[in-house]
Parts: C-alpha cells; sequence; structure tokens
C-alpha cells in the first residue's frame, strides 16, 4: 500500500489509488497471456507512464512490455484506432437518422426544456404570436428575437449541417466526433407576466460523437452552446413544431410566472420602505394623524404605482 504518493492529506484517497494500482498489477500476474491497458489522467499519484518511484518500479518488474500506462484519452485513440477520412456525405447521412434526430431531440429536451419546479438555462428564439401553426415561411416582421426559459415540450428537430469532422477507425467500424448544427421548432413560455405562449424557432450547435457504419447505435452530444434565434432562412427549413405544450409542465410554468411577480412585487414594497417612512412624516399632522386621501398615496407608494393628484380646492 505504500507503492501509491498520497496527493492529498486525505488518507483515504491515497488507499483508493493505492487500490486500483495493486488490483492493476495483480491482473497482468494473473493473467500471463494478456495485455493490460492502465488509463489514469492522475499523474501525481501513478506518474506519467514513461518512469516510476519505488516501489512501483518493483510492482512492475517482468510486466514490462504487457503493462501499458495511459494517461488521456487521445492517448487511448491512438493506441487502438487508425485515423480514417469521413467525408461530408457519410456524415450527413448518419446525422439524418431517425436514431440520431431522436437522441438530438430528447438531448435538446434534457437540457434546455423546462421541468415541474425546474426553469432550464436561458436561451434566444425567434418567436411569432400570432396564433401561426408552423414557422416556414414567416418573414422578419412575423418574428421577434425574444429570451426563453425552456421549451415546454420535446422540440421537432431538423439536421442542418455538420463541420470538423474528426474520424477514426475502431476494429471493424468507424466513429466520428464532429460539430453538428440542428434546427429545432417549438413552444416556449415567452412572456411570462401575461401568460403568453410562442411558437419559436431555434438553431442548435453541438459536438458529437456517432458511428458512420453502426447507424442503429445511439448519437452521443458531449457538448453544445446554447440555442441561438433562427434567421428568417432558417425559418424556411424548420421542421414540424409540436402541436401543443405538455400540460403539467405549462400549468407549473404559469405558477412559478405568478410566484415571481409576487416576489417582485415584495422585493418592491420592501425596497419602498426608507422612502415610505420619510412619507409617513411628510404626510401626517402635528398629532401624528394621517390626512384624508393620504392612505391611497401610500399604498401607490408600495405598489409601485402614482395616484393622480387631488384636484386643488377653492379657499
Amino acid at each position: 500500500m505504500q507503492g501509491i504518493r498520497r496527493g492529498k492529506e486525505d488518507g483515504e484517497v491515497g488507499g483508493r489509488d493505492a487500490a486500483i494500482w495493486l488490483t492493476a498489477i495483480e491482473y497482468a500476474r494473473e493473467h500471463p497471456g494478456e495485455k493490460v491497458y492502465f488509463v489514469s489522467e492522475n499523474t501525481a499519484d501513478f506518474g506519467d507512464g514513461t518512469s516510476y518511484e519505488h516501489p512501483m518500479d518493483e510492482d512492475l518488474a517482468g510486466l514490462h512490455g504487457r503493462f501499458v500506462h495511459l494517461t488521456s484519452l487521445t492517448d487511448v485513440v491512438n493506441e487502438f484506432a487508425t485515423p480514417e477520412d469521413v467525408d461530408d456525405t457519410a456524415a450527413d447521412a448518419a446525422l439524418r437518422t431517425p436514431e440520431a434526430l431522436k437522441a438530438v431531440s430528447q438531448e435538446a429536451r434534457k437540457t434546455y426544456g423546462r421541468r415541474v419546479g425546474h426553469e432550464a438555462p436561458p436561451f434566444t428564439v425567434a418567436a411569432t404570436y400570432a396564433g401561426n401553426l408552423r414557422l416556414n415561411g414567416l418573414g422578419a416582421d412575423d418574428v421577434e428575437t425574444a429570451r426563453v426559459n425552456g421549451w415546454l415540450s420535446t422540440p421537432g428537430i431538423r439536421y442542418s449541417s455538420v463541420r470538423d469532422i474528426r474520424a477514426h477507425r475502431i476494429g471493424d467500424h468507424v466513429w466520428c466526433a464532429a460539430t453538428a448544427q440542428w434546427l429545432l421548432a417549438g413552444i416556449v413560455f415567452a412572456d411570462p407576466a401575461d401568460n403568453l405562449v410562442a411558437l419559436a424557432g431555434a438553431v442548435w450547435e453541438t459536438r458529437v460523437l456517432f458511428s458512420t457504419t453502426q447507424p442503429e447505435t445511439p448519437l452521443t452530444v458531449l457538448r453544445s452552446s446554447p440555442p441561438r434565434a433562427a434567421t428568417v432562412e432558417e425559418l424556411a427549413n424548420m421542421p414540424e413544431p409540436p402541436q401543443k405544450p405538455d400540460l403539467d409542465v405549462f400549468a407549473d410554468a404559469r405558477r412559478w410566472s405568478r410566484l415571481e411577480r409576487a416576489v417582485a412585487l415584495t422585493n418592491r414594497s420592501i425596497s419602498a420602505l426608507p422612502e415610505l417612512l420619510g412619507q409617513l412624516q411628510e404626510f401626517s399632522d402635528e398629532q401624528g394623524r394621517f390626512r384624508v386621501g393620504d392612505a391611497e398615496r401610500i399604498q401607490g407608494l408600495i405598489l409601485g404605482y402614482a395616484p393622480p393628484e387631488e384636484p386643488p380646492t377653492d379657499d
């Protein structure tokens, strides 16, 4: 157990690292006909794979050539995979499959869809409020850019484009990492103050992992950027949007909008208290009593509106 240097003061972390290391060493000794690959980015405790401190060097006695230490995913890919040329046509075909579209659509709902009790990260969309059922054919005067907090149901999706393809052959199959853009069309809660639902279009850029030789294998979204509002040209190619929102999510969004307005009103009231205390002295007479009509002005001060001034009276 002393073969691993403890990279942290916590002894439990060092003990776990030692167990990992010794398990790999024991497996290699018990299977002399196999090559063992040990993969870890923890170079502080396990070393960089080129040299080892004592007694780790003794652990490896007789295993050189059968115990391979890799320190990154790139090392793993270079060890097991052969670079492959994949053109845009092959990538397009793989990214247009129903399996790929379903995987990306579900990821869009998971990452940027509202759920009961949860708001998604904000993003921008091109929204229309005119009761349109489709985004295709809308012009610049028909939509406006809106900042929203999530889809109210799984958006419709269409593949748009691909770039920066890197491909490797692993065994009999080719795997690609690429940057792909998708057109999303769906329903959003555009204006919480008015409970306004809108049909919206957006473009989502993702880095994805997929196979051109195994189209049935699920595509994986590795990372993504927030969706952006679609241009008029992109709206012309939008997919069919869902016809209605998820009713549970929509009801929850309305409840949250009412709560947000109540909180905003409370915050405004609290921020007005210092001014209110000053106004109380101005409104009261020498005996501390309020004059007629002052209660309405104080209420207006709290709620954030200015009641009309009383007309002057003739002396």
